[in-house]
């Protein structure tokens, strides 16, 4: 007895279509032991797009950074991005901090985006 390579099912040893599955059995067949080891699902994990974690971050500041996957931080530029704007509307002189705070936020989305993927393509795994 041995083990299709593709659904895990235990099938005779000599047929060369699992019956489960239609795969066809070669040399790569898992011979029984004496417990089947486990199948473990395999994730796909995709690379986020830096363009629209900025375009994100250009149209609402912080979502980028949420997108990005660092939601703490996103709440945070989004709560800073709206005291500002209010800040700004009251007082005006503030309105430079306002659209330094939000250039800085879209680069911020653009970076933390391109690390994600960097980690992501060294790894195979989530950095955060």
């Amino acid at each position: 007895m041995v083990f299709c390579t593709s659904c895990g099912n235990e099938i005779e040893s000599g047929t060369r279509f699992c019956p489960k599955c239609g795969a066809g059995i070669d040399e790569k067949s898992v011979p029984i032991t004496s417990e089947p080891t486990q199948v473990r699902p395999n994730y796909v994990v995709t690379n986020k797009n830096a363009g629209l974690a900025a375009v994100l971050s250009f149209l609402f500041c912080g979502l980028g950074q949420i997108y990005a996957g660092k939601i703490t931080k996103g709440l945070l530029f989004i709560f800073v991005g709206l005291l500002l704007g209010v800040a700004t509307f009251i007082f005006i002189l503030p309105g430079v901090a306002a659209v330094a705070f939000w250039i800085y936020n879209i680069y911020d989305a653009y970076t933390l985006t391109n690390e994600y993927n960097m980690a992501l393509e060294t790894t195979g795994q989530r950095p955060w």
